[in-house]
């Protein structure tokens, strides 16, 4: 067991992690899922479904087209694709723009809601 003295530890406001770094508490601090900031409407939604669908990449060195599949939320109700916070917090949305151009965030708020039980 190791004791460290006088060493600042930095404690989540929302989860109680703990972190000897200021930044990346901050960091863990803004995309926290007990952060109520954070909260998605679409949590434990009756409408939400998981889908996967191909996404075209264009074509190789033979022109030989190059799909993927990837997967999605869809809102059956509103008829939208929509990403979660997770793709926010590790910027996918800037690191494939193509990925998520057809697609929304999760609203905060929504009427319409029905909770699977």
């Amino acid at each position: 067991m190791k004791t460290i003295e006088n060493k600042t530890l930095y404690v989540c406001d929302f989860c109680k992690k703990k972190l000897f770094i200021k930044s990346a508490m901050e960091k863990h601090e803004k995309f926290c899922s007990m952060n109520p900031t954070n909260y998605k409407a679409c949590s434990g939604c009756l409408h939400l479904e998981e889908i996967q669908y191909e996404i075209d990449l264009g074509d190789d060195y033979y022109n030989n087209p190059i799909t993927r599949l990837v997967k999605t939320f869809n809102c059956k109700l509103l008829n939208q694709k929509m990403y979660p916070t997770k793709v926010e917090r590790l910027d996918l949305i800037n690191k494939y723009p193509y990925q998520f151009s057809d697609q929304a965030p999760m609203p905060k708020e929504c009427d319409k809601k029905k909770f699977i039980f």
